[in-house]
């Protein structure tokens, strides 16, 4: 159906596993599920090295001072940010 719309995390993993340590509380370990949090900032920094130019924002309307949020384990991870009305901005939209 849409196939491109999903990634394959396998390869991840080990990326994963350091955002994980790196950043205590941006998953809650006691959780039945997997969290995708630390999955959607190794994906970015996957594109951000690739060789597609790509330059991945992930853009989340969370606290970007707060340790346990996105913006603030992206950033420390070279990953960039923005809130919904900035990638609006960003990219031109007009209503």
């Amino acid at each position: 159906m849409h196939k491109r719309m999903f990634q394959n995390t396998d390869n991840m993993a080990n990326q994963v596993q350091k955002i994980i340590e790196k950043h205590t509380h941006l998953t809650n370990p006691d959780a039945p599920y997997d969290q995708a949090d630390p999955y959607l900032i190794a994906l970015a920094m996957q594109y951000k090295n690739d060789i597609s130019g790509l330059i991945p924002i992930i853009v989340t309307e969370e606290n970007a001072q707060n340790p346990s949020r996105i913006p603030y384990a992206s950033r420390d991870n070279g990953v960039s940010t923005c809130k919904l009305l900035g990638m609006i901005q960003r990219e031109g939209w007009e209503f």
